[in-house]
């Protein structure tokens, strides 16, 4: 069994923060993690690049590790989460790859599709969002909410979709309750 402490990786944590030249900051956020992505989120993540510079910094992120998926096990899996998750040839192929890595070893995954977040919770599988996992940081006190709050609002300038406009990460994460362990510090 794999610790929990392993985090699978979409697509767009990785294709945002790269576009906006910060997928080292999104590694330190992280550094807490054994993270790791599939071949299929790195494909997705060349499809939407369209010189390869985007995938070529992903694909040379220290930090981020390539999840074996050829196991009988996984194969085994792989067909009940692509019916889940209403998988076909340019829609969830990453996301289905990350639930059945998940479903077989453990770990926790990181995506923003919010249906398919929804479906992973539903059968069981510990799922975060980029908002959660900083809202987490800045409870740890590794991120102060000014530094987390100026990252989402550079990813969203990426137009990358998140459940609030540009300056309101502090209030979504007060009202959902991510922040209620928040540090002295962490609120500078």
């Amino acid at each position: 069994m794999v610790s929990p402490h392993i985090l699978l990786i979409d697509t767009s944590p990785l294709l945002y923060a790269a576009r906006i030249d910060r997928l080292d900051v999104l590694g330190s956020l992280l550094e807490a993690y054994e993270c790791l992505t599939t071949q299929a989120v790195l494909d997705e993540v060349g499809r939407n690049d369209e010189n390869g510079a985007t995938l070529k910094l992903v694909e040379s992120a220290s930090w981020l590790g390539r999840a074996q998926t050829d196991s009988l096990a996984f194969h085994g899996r792989f067909l009940e989460w692509s019916q889940r998750l209403r998988m076909t040839p340019d829609h969830n192929i990453g996301e289905t790859t990350l639930c059945t890595y998940a479903d077989v070893h453990g770990g926790t995954v990181y995506m923003d599709d919010k249906p398919a977040r929804k479906v992973a919770q539903r059968r069981g599988l510990s799922v975060r969002g980029t908002a959660g996992l900083v809202a987490d940081a800045c409870c740890e006190g590794t991120w102060t909410v000014k530094s987390a709050s100026s990252f989402m609002d550079d990813l969203i300038g990426a137009d990358l979709r998140l459940p609030f406009a540009r300056g309101g990460f502090e209030a979504w994460a007060a009202k959902q309750g991510l922040l209620s362990d928040l540090p002295a510090r962490g609120k500078e």
